[in-house]
């Protein structure tokens, strides 16, 4: 009898360690999934913001009464206009691109407004719409940084703001903080390749 309580009460503890060691591994999976997801997605993000922000132009108005645009920024906001693909879009030209870090219920949103600015006369109605996509969720912070120089007589330098008309930054500084302890994203930073448009 003392042989058979000891033979239960051995089978019912390895039952419970290899209980606990599958919920373990299920755990382990669902977060190496999460934080795949979360990688691949910022993956995505990453390039769609180097490729437009490569592209950032400075547009010189034709009219006296028009204010020339170019990139302006902040800590939180980023305006510059750049192509964006026509074939998703309907209509091929210059957008203005506002990104700015937004407060959501679950943290900070990454959001992305663009809106056609030339050629306007060619487009149709849809393409005067503001149209708004949320490009990375649940952030903990985010910042953006700008590096050149503001002052002609002055050494490039880094920036929290840009509020320049006459020219460019050399590169944009992205950083992205996660909400998520095992997820660390490194700062991006994006060189500005085009320097002008008529």
């Amino acid at each position: 009898m003392l042989e058979l309580i000891i033979a239960i009460t051995l089978a019912g503890l390895i039952m419970i360690l290899a209980f606990s060691a599958m919920r373990l591994a299920m755990r382990s999976w669902t977060t190496v999934e999460s934080v795949g997801t979360t990688v691949e997605e910022l993956g995505v993000v990453e390039g769609f913001l180097r490729r437009q922000l490569a592209q950032a132009r400075r547009v010189t108005r034709s009219s006296e009464t028009d204010q020339n645009t170019s990139l302006l920024g902040s800590a939180r906001s980023l305006n510059f206009i750049a192509p964006m693909p026509g074939r998703q879009l309907g209509v091929w030209g210059l957008y203005q691109c506002l990104l700015q870090f937004v407060r959501a219920d679950t943290g900070i949103d990454l959001q992305i407004t663009y809106w056609l600015d030339l050629p306007p006369t060619e487009a149709g109605p849809a393409a005067w719409k503001d149209q708004t996509r949320t490009l990375l969720k649940d952030l903990a912070a985010g910042e953006f940084a700008y590096y050149g120089k503001l002052d002609p007589d002055e050494p490039a330098a880094w920036h929290d703001e840009w509020q320049s008309d006459a020219s460019l930054p050399q590169l944009v500084r992205i950083r992205l903080y996660s909400n998520h302890q095992q997820t660390q994203w490194p700062e991006l930073i994006i060189a500005i390749q085009a320097q002008g448009s008529g």
